[in-house]
């Protein structure tokens, strides 16, 4: 037994040692490969919401309050440059001819949700409620090395608001003109 442990010991240890010097050793080939990319700048683009109606409607000589639903509002910073960028909303005075609503009659009451594509960031890019025909506001703007992608802004059913007030409010259609202004950088 003691002869067998000897040989198994010895073929044991023989082994250890060789893995060892094999393990150890370091390769004597190597090889890298390299490997590289270009991208080139795209735009910086808006989609705005589609056409809206309050529908129509009879006066009744007190305030009207009416709701409109937009529909989705695309941004999407394919630059490359981190440069950040702010979207204007404005709207013309509503007009009947030459009959027009006081400035502050159009409305969005909630600022939309974001959302974005997969790899895109949130983080910096922010959304905002106020008054289109009042010379209007930043309604989405996107901090310098931020906003970077495609941002979709989906506005809640009925959050935009047209007040008509009945001492300037005459039987006719109102129509106005809603200006998206996409800028490149943030606002201060």
């Amino acid at each position: 037994m003691n002869k067998s442990f000897n040989k198994l010991f010895t073929t044991v240890s023989a082994l250890a040692i060789m893995g060892t010097v094999f393990v150890g050793a370091q390769s004597t080939f190597a090889a890298t490969t390299a490997g590289d990319t270009t991208t080139t700048a795209g735009s910086l683009t808006v989609t705005a919401p589609n056409a809206f109606s309050f529908g129509s409607f009879g006066l009744t000589g007190e305030r009207i309050v009416k709701t409109a639903t937009l529909t989705d509002l695309v941004v999407n910073d394919a630059r490359g440059s981190g440069l950040g960028w702010n979207l204007k909303v404005s709207a013309s005075a509503l007009a009947n001819g030459l009959k027009e609503l006081s400035p502050g009659s159009l409305e969005l009451t909630a600022a939309p949700s974001i959302s974005t594509v997969a790899g895109g960031d949130l983080l910096g890019v922010t959304a905002a409620a106020g008054i289109l025909d009042n010379g209007g506001f930043i309604i989405a703007n996107a901090t310098a090395d931020k906003g970077m992608g495609k941002f979709t802004f989906t506005f809640g059913e009925n959050s935009l608001k047209l007040t008509m007030n009945p001492k300037e409010t005459y039987a006719g259609t109102y129509t106005t003109t809603v200006t998206w202004d996409l800028l490149s950088g943030p606002t201060r």
